[in-house]
């Protein structure tokens, strides 16, 4: 019986060693294709969420100068207080309604009307007829300081932007690059900052279970190997 042996490097065809390398550089090609797409739309995400950050820094500008258009509450809203916190204020050259006080006026007229718990009409009651006003003016100064357009420019780029990040997560990343691209399309959706820690906030949180903090510590340290952003050391 002849002796087997084990095979070798001389025992393989050169043929099969070509194939086995033309193999490995065409995954490695398609891999960097497929990624060469994922960082255009990494650029392409960059650009939309620079535009999108100038159009919310607009709207804001632009409401700010609405709220200065408006006409001052009525005396009556001016004069409301709950628990010493009046209704309004006045701060950056316009009236700003408390939200807190406001819900409560709402809330206490509300519950009042429909459940009767007490007899006679609410006080809060005569207050809804000027509240009614001041918001219609809201709307009124929006669209003359142009803040309504701006609003909805602001609304089409954050469709454009949550477009762009919906193909990335589609997308599989075959390069370190494309990871790094796909990291950043995770931060801008999730509104994260250049210091926030997500994955150690995970990682140590008991509202976790044992699986999930153990597959988030997994995935922080092989970013960290990797040497890409989203985590933490």
């Amino acid at each position: 019986m002849s002796e087997r042996r084990s095979p070798s490097r001389r025992g393989i065809p050169k043929g099969a060693v070509v194939a086995s390398a033309a193999g490995a550089l065409a995954k490695m090609a398609a891999a960097d294709q497929a990624d060469a797409n994922l960082l255009a739309l990494g650029r392409e995400l960059e650009a939309a969420w620079s535009k999108e950050q100038a159009a919310i820094e607009e709207a804001d500008r632009l409401a700010n100068v609405a709220e200065c258009m408006r006409e001052a509450p009525a005396d009556v809203l001016l004069a409301y207080h709950r628990d010493g916190v009046p209704l309004f204020h006045f701060e950056a050259g316009a009236y700003r309604i408390n939200r807190a006080v406001f819900a409560h006026v709402k809330d206490l007229e509300h519950v009042w009307r429909v459940c009767g718990f007490r007899e006679g009409p609410c006080p809060e009651a005569a207050l809804l007829p000027y509240l009614a006003t001041w918001r219609a003016g809201r709307d009124k100064a929006w669209e003359a300081s142009g803040t309504f357009a701006a609003d909805e420019e602001r609304e089409r780029l954050s469709e454009v932007r949550a477009d762009l990040c919906n193909r990335i997560v589609a997308m599989r990343a075959g390069t370190v690059a494309g990871i790094a691209v796909k990291l950043r399309a995770l931060a801008i959706t999730r509104g994260d900052g250049p210091d926030d820690d997500w994955i150690g906030d995970v990682v140590t949180s008991p509202g976790f279970s044992t699986a999930e903090r153990a597959a988030f510590s997994t995935l922080r340290d092989a970013l960290a190997i990797l040497g890409v952003g989203g985590s933490h050391g």
